[in-house]
């Protein structure tokens, strides 16, 4: 549940990322329409960057790796995906 603690309400909030040079700009003045435009824009984001980052490390035949592989590989893609979204 949203709980407004002052008077101060935001009304927009932008987003970028290094996949994607131009910000997007939300703006809302409902409060809670605001944070799930927010929190939908992030996961679109994610979804994104997650498709990209799998197609450059992950490998098709990914089962058929060691286990070592595998948390090699997969430690590649969180660096990954940290390089890109932060």
């Amino acid at each position: 549940m949203l709980t407004i603690e002052n008077a101060q309400i935001p009304i927009s909030i932008s987003l970028g990322d290094m996949l994607k040079r131009e910000p997007t700009h939300i703006c809302e003045r409902d409060p809670e329409e605001l944070i799930r435009k927010f929190m939908e824009e992030q996961e679109r984001r994610a979804k994104n960057i997650w498709e990209l980052v799998r197609a450059e490390f992950v490998p098709e035949r990914m089962h058929l790796l060691s286990k070592v592989q595998k948390e090699k590989n997969l430690r590649m893609v969180q660096l990954a995906i940290f390089d890109i979204y932060w």
